[in-house]
Formats: structure tokens, C-alpha cells, sequence
């Protein structure tokens, strides 16, 4: 009863079918402004028919939504809601909340846009993206997605150098991070 498209045949040779817009909606409701997603039917004992569809993934904190055994990343799934179509490349989260999977705050990017609005990653000791300063050196020097851009004197130096090659480079993307 239900619309599905379909995408080819799995290991098992068991036909795969892609969840379309029009099942989509029969199921679930997305609400753009809050990025909620809710059943609009039971689905078993356990899921009612306004509880809120979807879970925590993972320990980054992306959600998912299972429909019918197949999971399905939220913020993917407010593409197909929304658009009708699945997105082509990958889907960044503007503010960087993987969780927060409101409309205005998704957009999409491919590997290397996505790349630049992630966090700083833990073990940064300059406590700026892009920058670093080799053991015995006086110096700063400054890369935008491993290619050299400087070598600066001075922190400020480097971090006017990193942000000025970055939004060269990444426009809307670009969101500057500090620890």
C-alpha cells in the first residue's frame, strides 16, 4: 500500500526498496521549526500514534529513525520530508548540534564544507583550527585542508592568515572555532 522506490537488489539477492516523500508523510510529521519528528500512526505496543519518532545514534549525538527494519538519519530524512528527494550530498548541521535537526538548520554540503563546520577536535594544542607550531620553532604555521597557506610570527598573524584562506575557501561554511 505504501509508495517505495526501487533502488536494485542486496547481497542476498532480496529486492531493496528507498523510502519515498509520500510514505514519508503517511507515517511521520516533521515539524521545520522545532525539527521534531512524530508518529501519525501506532506502529507497535510500544510506539504511539504523537509519540515522537526517532532516537539518539550515537554518542555524537545524530538521531535516527527506524521505518519498517531500515534506519534512516534524521537530518536526511527532514531532506526528503521537505524536498521530496533524498539529498545528494551530505547534510550540514549549520550551528554544528547534531541534534538539532530544524529546517533552517540543515543545508547541503559536500565532504569538504561539512569537514569545515565541524568542532575543533580534542587534542588541538594551538586551540585554533588550521594552526600549529612545529617543536623548537618560532614560528606558526597555517593550513587550510593540508595545504600550507603561511608561516607567521605571531598567533594573530596566523589566525588573520587561517581566516582569511578559509572564508576564501568555504564562504557560509567557514564558522570560526576556538577552544
Amino acid at each position: 500500500p505504501y509508495a517505495y522506490r526501487t533502488v536494485g537488489t542486496d547481497r542476498s539477492n532480496t529486492m531493496k526498496t528507498e523510502l519515498t516523500q509520500e510514505k514519508l508523510k503517511e507515517l511521520i510529521h516533521y515539524d521545520p521549526k522545532t525539527g521534531v519528528f512524530t508518529w501519525l500512526q501506532n506502529r507497535s505496543d510500544k510506539v504511539k500514534e504523537g509519540h515522537p519518532a526517532g532516537c539518539k545514534a550515537s554518542s555524537r549525538g545524530y538521531k535516527r529513525i527506524c521505518i519498517d527494519y531500515q534506519n534512516y538519519q534524521a537530518h536526511r530524512v527532514a531532506f526528503l520530508y521537505m524536498t521530496g528527494k533524498w539529498p545528494t550530498n551530505m547534510v550540514d548541521h549549520i550551528d554544528g548540534n547534531p541534534s538539532n535537526n530544524k529546517w533552517s538548520n540543515l543545508r547541503q554540503a559536500d565532504a569538504r564544507q561539512n569537514a569545515q563546520n565541524k568542532a575543533m577536535q580534542r587534542n588541538n594544542k594551538s586551540g585554533h583550527i588550521g594552526i600549529w607550531q612545529p617543536n623548537g620553532r618560532n614560528q606558526w604555521v597555517v593550513q587550510v585542508c593540508g595545504k600550507h597557506i603561511a608561516s607567521c610570527p605571531t598567533m594573530e598573524e596566523a589566525k588573520a592568515a587561517y581566516h582569511k584562506a578559509a572564508t576564501d575557501q568555504f564562504g557560509e561554511f567557514y564558522r570560526q572555532k576556538e577552544a
